[in-house]
């Protein structure tokens, strides 16, 4: 709840409900990476937010990754980043999939 407020208080054109959906991605996408051997996984642009928020409560997080057994690391794309490598979007959802969590397609 803590992290959906920092979200719906951070972009408040989204809603409350919005903020979540993008929170429950976000925490999909990092138990995904916690337990893949992929290296090559990229939330969306919508994930990233509710990613970004999750970090922001940093008791939150560091618990999480606690119980996951890993801390996920977020590298912010920067001007002249190289982008996600090909295939991202299809490769990190298929992930998700194969870890058990369904996917909310509007989210990515």
């Amino acid at each position: 709840m803590v992290v959906t407020a920092t979200l719906a208080r951070q972009h408040p054109e989204l809603g409350w409900v919005a903020a979540e959906q993008r929170v429950v991605e976000a925490l999909k996408f990092v138990a995904t990476v916690a337990h893949s051997a992929a290296t090559d996984l990229a939330p969306s642009g919508p994930v990233d937010a509710g990613w970004h928020a999750l970090i922001s409560c940093t008791v939150i997080y560091a618990e999480l990754c606690a119980r996951l057994g890993t801390v996920v690391h977020h590298h912010p794309e920067v001007t002249g980043a190289a982008t996600p490598a090909p295939g991202w979007l299809n490769r990190t959802t298929a992930a998700i999939e194969a870890a058990g969590y369904d996917i909310a397609t509007d989210l990515w």
